[in-house]
Order: structure tokens, then C-alpha cells, then sequence
């Protein structure tokens, strides 16, 4: 479902994943329905002072799509694709690349999901339908992520570099470390970013799609966090 900031890297790499999976790629444009909105919702506003409004839109249209194909197609479900690093820093769109039936690498941090392509590059399970190696083409894995909902826009850019980010989330919410112990391992800065992105999210990862839980701490009924703005951690446990 490409648009404007979509580019030829993605498309090629789409592509390269339908041939290897032997599936068959349908092109769904965004365009022409992006431009119907701003024509209907703010015709007098100049669309290049909307931000973020242009890009959640995006993924809204593109989550609006995708349900109405599980409609068409009965016994059909929409995959969600937030891993744990998106879902903890609030890096995604309610009700739009969020919404779905079911998500099967919510509790995976963004390297474990790149670990693990790279593993199933290399390896077959037993489990494995399609008997075929190097089915995630190395463009994918190499190339900086990005949600391409703007020109130039990287997600660690937007965030951190998940090799630090994941690390962080990693002590902060499946090893329970306080504050003072993260910050001896970590830069402050960085710290209290993932911390305000944490806390900022809470009501976002409340709507949240269910998926396969895979650690001992993930964003289940064993993470309890208010949801109010005023609520303030402390020094003693997470």
C-alpha cells in the first residue's frame, strides 16, 4: 500500500518477498484516499503544517484497508507487526499499523526480530511449510528502518539506536531494574527518554492486539502501570 514516501528500495524489496514466498504482491495505492481527506477535513490548511496528522493518517488508511480485505475474505485475519521495542515506546499508530487479530512478535525487542530473520535466512524448522532458505531478502535486514510516513525519516532517528533502546527495555522491564541501576549502566539521557516514551504509551499498549507471549515479563497481566499523567515512578522497583 505504497504512497508518496514510499520508496523504490521498499518496493523492490516487496517484490523480492513475493517471489521467494511464492505469493502473489497486490499494489493498493493510498494516494488518491489520503488526498480525499485533506480535501474533506481541512481544505483551507496547507497540508505541508500537518506532521504527525498526515503520517498516522497514513497508517490508518493502510489499517482500514487491510480489515476491510478480512471482510471480503472470510476466515481471514489482519496480522499486527508491533514488536516490543515499538509497543514500549509508543512507536505506532492506534488503530492503524496497531490493529489486527492477533500479533505474533509483540513480545520480540526489534534486534531479537532481526536476530531472528537472520535465522530463518540460514535455518529450517521442522515446522517450516515453505522448505526454502533465504526467503527474507538481506536488503530488508540491512537497510535503516523506517516507517516511510515522511521523506527521510529513519525510526532511530525518531527514537534511539535499538542496539541501545532494546538494551534499555530489556533491564527496565524484563530484568525489573530501578532507575539508579539504569543509569549506572546507561546514559541518563537516554534513560529518561525511554522512560517518558514508556509512560507516555501506557494507554496505547491498553488497545493493543493479543500475540504470543515468549518472556517472563511482557505487557500482560503482569505489566500494571496507571494510566494517568500524573503518576510518578520510583526509585524502588518498576
Amino acid at each position: 500500500m505504497p504512497s508518496l514516501y514510499t520508496s523504490k528500495l521498499s518496493r523492490e524489496i516487496i517484490d523480492d518477498i513475493g517471489k521467494n514466498l511464492n505469493i502473489t504482491i497486490r499494489n493498493f495505492s493510498i494516494d488518491n484516499i489520503l488526498e480525499l481527506y485533506f480535501k474533506s477535513l481541512y481544505p483551507k490548511v496547507d497540508e505541508d503544517k500537518m506532521g504527525l496528522f498526515k503520517e498516522n493518517l497514513q497508517s490508518r488508511i493502510r489499517g482500514n484497508i487491510l480489515m476491510a480485505l478480512s471482510n471480503i475474505f472470510p476466515g481471514y485475519v489482519v496480522l499486527s507487526n508491533g514488536n516490543k521495542s515499538e509497543l514500549a515506546t509508543g512507536y505506532f499508530t492506534l488503530y492503524g499499523d496497531s490493529c489486527g487479530a492477533f500479533n505474533l512478535i509483540k513480545d520480540l525487542f526489534k534486534t531479537e526480530v532481526y536476530a531472528l530473520a537472520k535465522w530463518r535466512n540460514e535455518n529450517l524448522s521442522k515446522f517450516s511449510k515453505l522448505k526454502k532458505l533465504h526467503i527474507i531478502p538481506q536488503s530488508c535486514i540491512n537497510r535503516a528502518p523506517t516507517a516511510e510516513l515522511a521523506h527521510n525519516q529513519t525510526d532511530e532517528t525518531s527514537l534511539l539506536p535499538y542496539a541501545v533502546l532494546d538494551g534499555i527495555l530489556q533491564n527496565l522491564i524484563e530484568e525489573n531494574m530501578c532507575y539508579s541501576e539504569l543509569i549506572d549502566k546507561f546514559s541518563k539521557k537516554d534513560v529518561d527518554l525511554v522512560l517518558k516514551l514508556l509512560k507516555n504509551s501506557e494507554h496505547k499498549r491498553k488497545q493493543g492486539v493479543i500475540g504470543i507471549k515468549l518472556k517472563n515479563r511482557g505487557f500482560g497481566k503482569e505489566w500494571q502501570y496507571p494510566l494517568t499523567n500524573r503518576f510518578q515512578e520510583n526509585d524502588n522497583n518498576n
